[in-house]
């Protein structure tokens, strides 16, 4: 006989192991309840013989077989012919991490509390100023809160494993992440990249695909390692960039809601045993740092739709910038005015409408501009800047 523990992904706190005999499957549990419930999974999965004994006495000594015993581990492949992730086949409980911040990491923890995950921690990126939605909405949950400033310190990753983890789903996260932690939970780390891996790897895949005219973008949710956005592919999304699609109506109107939905839908597919490990094509890979504001200074003598795809892809931020009398002026709400006609930067047109600027070829409209009052529209700014028809920017 052989006795391998198997982690109870479907019933919280519960201790139970299976023994492997030539006559069938024997459960055991610390209670006998225990023990039949996962005696039935076993034998609705594997289709053999089954009892039930609660073994609440001798238990302590191999609940932690399935971690800390990989060759026991083996044996049960071996056994069964089976993957890790395989063992249970129905849907079952796991114990979360959720590990993030903003507004997006907010979504995600929500619509796990909201279908009744079990979270066992939430780990948040320090606080800077006023709380992190994140942090916000954990503590109003009466969840456990952590925020540790780096995750390469081995007093962090104990505190991790002291969770039990099950998995941990990240979502946003800018802290790197090494894999002592990263692969503490019984199946790893799943995260969240708003792009097309291998494409756009790095902090800013948002910005950088518009400002690069691309017509389609998406997300990935991937199994991070120590690599920047290298891990194996679980899914991906897609969506398209339309014509005068921005940063902020990409990213909330599109990627965030869709990788919420994309979230859920990976831990499902973790819990189902189907998730899948798919190796990038680091043939394919592009990275971009940061999109900052030295990126996204305008220069009016490139083509219409490069200067285009650079205000929107900076709009909201960083926010494309220019110069008018000398001071930085910053141009959003951006649509292509392919008749115009002059100098490259000339106000071409001011109207209620917007203020048209000319490029290499045709120009550009603007609908709101910063200055030093503040983001206005742009006839309000032209009014207030005395500016006409000739006027040059930059």
């Amino acid at each position: 006989m052989k006795m391998i523990a198997v982690r109870a992904r479907y019933l919280r706190e519960a201790n139970l192991a299976v023994v492997l005999a030539e006559s069938g499957v024997i459960a055991l549990g610390e209670t006998l309840e225990d023990a039949r419930v996962l005696s039935r999974s076993l034998f609705s999965f594997f289709g053999l013989p089954f009892g039930a004994v609660d073994f609440p006495t001798s238990f302590a000594c191999v609940h932690r077989v399935w971690r800390d015993c990989p060759a026991l581990y083996i044996e049960l492949l071996k056994a069964f012919g089976e993957s890790k992730n395989s063992i249970c086949k129905e849907e079952t409980q796991m114990r979360l991490i959720v590990h993030g911040q903003q507004a997006f990491g907010q979504s995600v923890l929500e619509k796990l509390i909201e279908r009744g995950e079990d979270i066992v921690g939430v780990y948040v990126a320090p606080d800077k100023g006023k709380p992190d939605p994140l942090k916000v909405a954990a503590e109003e949950a009466g969840l456990p809160v952590f925020q540790p400033t780096t995750y390469k310190e081995p007093e962090v990753w104990d505190q991790m494993k002291s969770l039990s983890p099950d998995l941990c789903v990240m979502a946003f996260v800018t802290l790197f992440v090494p894999e002592e932690a990263l692969y503490l939970p019984t199946h790893d780390s799943i995260q969240y990249h708003p792009s097309l891996l291998p494409l756009h790897r790095g902090p800013s895949a948002i910005n950088w695909p518009i400002i690069m005219g691309r017509k389609e973008t998406g997300l990935s949710i991937f199994w991070p390692d120590n690599g920047l956005d290298e891990g194996p592919i679980l899914l991906q999304k897609t969506c398209t960039i339309e014509e005068n699609d921005t940063l902020g109506t990409v990213y909330f109107d599109k990627l965030f809601p869709m990788g919420v939905d994309a979230m859920m839908e990976s831990v499902d597919l973790v819990k189902q045993g189907n998730a899948p490990r798919i190796d990038q094509d680091h043939s394919q890979k592009t990275y971009e740092s940061w999109c900052r504001k030295t990126d996204v200074e305008l220069d009016f003598a490139k083509p219409m739709q490069d200067v285009h795809n650079m205000i929107r892809g900076a709009d909201p931020v960083p926010g494309a910038w220019t110069t008018c009398g000398g001071a930085e002026i910053q141009l959003y709400g951006s649509t292509k005015a392919e008749s115009a006609a002059g100098a490259p930067g000339e106000i071409v047109d001011i109207s209620s409408d917007g203020m048209v600027i000319a490029c290499g070829d045709g120009g550009v409209n603007v609908t709101r501009v910063r200055g030093a009052e503040g983001k206005v529209a742009a006839s309000d700014f032209a009014a207030s800047a005395e500016l006409s028809a000739g006027a040059k920017l930059g």
